[in-house]
């Protein structure tokens, strides 16, 4: 079975393909390609009801393929993605990315389908309420006036629970139903950004606010230091980070504490520029769960001897104790490999 999940979207991928031929008709215009292929091996823990041990077995080893494209230049920018896996039983394709974004004078825009991120944070950002591995169908408006900055949007998770299922969406679920607004203003600085942000979020019957703001600032000795706030209302709930990054011969270094009312952690993170171990790009990441003692870590190798042809590797690996969050993700140990070309 083949799934293509273009549904109601025929008048909407017309418009972007008028919007494609009017880019490509642009002088200054550039387009690039990537293509990938690849197999993803996912180690199914042992303890799992019969009827999730059986769904989750049907899909632990797949073969997975992605095609990107994006046409056009700084001031206007089409980013257009697809995504698919053929499973034990089935195959499925969906639309991953699909959007415009640009800027006229001093208004930015950006619509379509996309991440929709700001603020501060590696893994957990407190003041965006969307999920960084997922895309959004929305749009955003943003003046920009020397140092300072409002901007509007909104955006609904409209489409999203038929993605396919990736190396860091666990567990596997259909978010529920959520159409987010929000408004963010701030101002940069030489060396440092100060911004706040409040956002509406309607999930069902219920409408959650959130107020809070994210502020960085560079020391210029290859120290920088960020931190996010966020209340949540009607609950009052608090989530606050705390982090750092220091970088030193072309090697990054970031720790971070994260908290809200069911989590404490700690994220610790090292990458490096290709040039320091050769042709081998690395990413390693964790985090630690203070409370329940649950562990994830995640690598990420990438070979980029050649930049058309880049090799790839991801390796998750989740622990701890049997009564801890992360134990809630079916699988205690997943793996990509992959090639992506670039044209």
């Amino acid at each position: 079975m083949i799934t293509l999940n273009l549904k109601n979207s025929i008048p909407l991928i017309s418009t972007y393909l008028l919007l494609f031929a009017y880019l490509a008709q642009a002088d200054d215009n550039s387009s690039t390609v990537d293509i990938s292929g690849g197999y993803e091996y996912n180690n199914i823990r042992t303890n799992l009801p019969l009827m999730m041990e059986n769904r989750f077995n049907r899909i632990n080893h797949n073969l997975i393929y992605s095609l990107g494209y994006s046409l056009g230049t700084l001031n206007e920018l089409m980013r257009f993605s697809m995504q698919g896996a053929n499973y034990q039983d089935s195959s499925a394709m969906n639309i991953s990315e699909l959007s415009l974004s640009g800027k006229f004078k001093e208004l930015a825009y950006k619509l379509g389908k996309t991440k929709w991120l700001w603020g501060k944070g590696f893994s957990y950002i407190p003041t965006c309420p969307f999920n960084k591995d997922i895309y959004y169908w929305g749009s955003e408006l943003t003046i920009v006036k020397s140092k300072l900055f409002l901007s509007t949007g909104a955006a609904s998770n409209w489409g999203t629970s038929n993605d396919i299922a990736s190396l860091w969406n666990v567990p596997i679920s259909h978010p529920e139903k959520k159409y987010t607004i929000w408004g963010r203003g701030g101002i940069n600085w030489d060396a440092s950004d100060l911004s706040s942000t409040i956002s509406a979020e309607k999930k069902e019957d219920s409408t959650y606010w959130n107020t809070g703001f994210d502020y960085s600032i560079d020391l210029l000795n290859g120290f920088e230091l960020h931190s996010g706030v966020n209340i949540s209302l009607p609950d009052t709930v608090l989530t606050f980070l705390l982090g750092g990054q220091f970088g030193f011969n072309n090697i990054t270094f970031v720790m971070e504490y994260y908290h809200n009312e069911n989590n404490d952690q700690i994220i610790t993170a090292v990458n490096n520029n290709a040039d320091v171990l050769g042709t081998i790009q690395l990413d390693v990441q964790g985090i630690f769960d203070l409370k329940d003692g649950g562990k994830i870590a995640k690598m990420i190798f990438k070979f980029v001897k050649s930049r058309h042809t880049v090799p790839e590797i991801d390796l998750v690996i989740n622990t701890g104790p049997s009564n801890c969050k992360f134990h809630k993700i079916p699988y205690n140990a997943m793996s990509i490999f992959k090639i992506t070309s670039k044209f």
